[in-house]
């Protein structure tokens, strides 16, 4: 069993986290290869840094149609959960099957057919899900199953994000869709070339009519290369820009960005509160090899932009180790959001804390005995970050 660290310090020991003091510790805060726009800084919203999870952490994923309700929606005569998941038995019921963690490619998805692999943070509104946000970048560094010899036909993987709206009796009302990075095995040659994968949201057009493909297409790397083969990040880019009520949208492969912007239609109310995240491995049965041919997530992670002038002074956070001991504190400032740099064996970073003179040697020692062990999330706001982490 992991051992959760670095949660606290002895009763009444405080100590500094990453001040300006303390030297040259960084965070690599940013999109891959997105800048943020004058004046404005990207802050960490939400990570799951797969390589490092012991366990699916059910605090930020529900698996299937699990707390949503998908699984009550009429699609095609069928429950939603049905329909889109093969959730036939507890169609509402939190469904994880097909997915477990590895420490080199992280979240592994994998389906028989039914049900699918998958992941998602939403909920039955927007104020319970589990993850939403307006506006933004989204990005997950992803490898995708591989089809040299037929082995992955079918195999149908997909990172994508819908909204939340409320009183609707279909999923196919829920536009828009944002597929951002989806394998297309609905075409038999993309399919086994595997070096294109399909970017689009399907929006509504003109009078609210669903318009199927209003934005994207296939897209794979410059020269084109088989996307299993290696690791690439696929993100959005939701600006709030003024093009449009509900803003612009765009798709970036490995930091390059995708086409031109997309203003979402006027009639996309849904996108009022926000979207959530999707992961999603479909087996369409087409003789796959589904065992030995997972599609893998290293990461997900969402950042919004903030003022780069924002400051907040420190605050008090509690934390909680039973290795360190409980009920005590550190001293904490907003941090540039985002995971900790990598180490040479592909670890996280140390953790640095500046100790104060009073501290006794003992607990200087306890605390040290920690500082190898890998970081397994970092979340930061405005006001305050939290650590949490795994021994190896």
């Amino acid at each position: 069993m992991k051992k959760h660290f670095l949660g606290s310090l002895l009763s009444g020991v405080a100590c500094a986290l990453f001040l300006p003091a303390m030297g040259p510790i960084s965070l690599a805060a940013d999109p891959s290869g997105v800048p943020p726009p004058s004046g404005k800084q990207w802050a960490m919203t939400f990570d799951d840094e797969f390589t490092q999870d012991s366990s699916i952490n059910t605090n930020k994923w529900n698996g299937g149609a699990g707390g949503t309700d998908w699984c009550n929606l009429n699609f095609h005569g069928r429950t939603g959960g049905g329909y889109m998941f093969g959730e036939t038995n507890d169609p509402c019921g939190q469904h994880y099957d097909g997915c477990t963690l590895s420490r080199t490619n992280g979240l592994e998805m994998r389906s028989s057919g039914a049900p699918s692999a998958a992941l998602q943070n939403g909920g039955t509104t927007a104020q319970n899900a589990r993850f939403i946000q307006k506006f933004g970048y989204w990005e997950a560094r992803l490898k995708q199953p591989h089809n040299t010899h037929g082995e992955g036909m079918g195999l149908h993987s997909d990172f994508w994000m819908h909204p939340i709206p409320e009183g609707l009796g279909s999923p196919t009302e829920r536009l828009p869709e944002i597929n951002v990075g989806e394998r297309p095995t609905w075409d038999a040659n993309l399919d086994k070339g595997n070096n294109q994968i399909y970017f689009g949201i399907h929006d509504y057009g003109d009078h609210g009519v669903r318009h199927d493909g209003a934005y994207g297409g296939p897209h794979g790397t410059s020269p084109l290369t088989d996307l299993s083969a290696d690791w690439h990040t696929y993100g959005l880019y939701w600006r709030d820009d003024g093009s449009g009520p509900y803003g612009s949208m765009q798709f970036y492969l490995d930091g390059s960005p995708l086409w031109s912007p997309y203003t979402l239609n006027a009639s996309s109310t849904n996108m009022a509160s926000g979207i959530y995240i999707f992961l999603l491995l479909d087996n369409d049965n087409k003789g796959a090899d589904w065992k030995d041919n997972p599609f893998c997530v290293q990461y997900v992670r969402v950042w919004r932009l903030e003022p780069t002038n924002r400051s907040t002074p420190a605050r008090k956070v509690s934390l909680n180790d039973n290795a360190v001991g409980s009920g005590s504190f550190c001293l904490a400032r907003p941090l540039r959001s985002g995971p900790l740099p990598q180490n040479r064996a592909g670890g996280r970073s140390d953790l640095v804390c500046s100790f104060p003179a009073a501290m006794a040697e003992s607990n200087k020692r306890k605390l040290n005995e920690h500082r190898d062990e890998r970081l397994t999330s970092i979340w930061s706001s405005l006001d305050l970050c939290y650590l949490t982490g795994n021994a190896n």
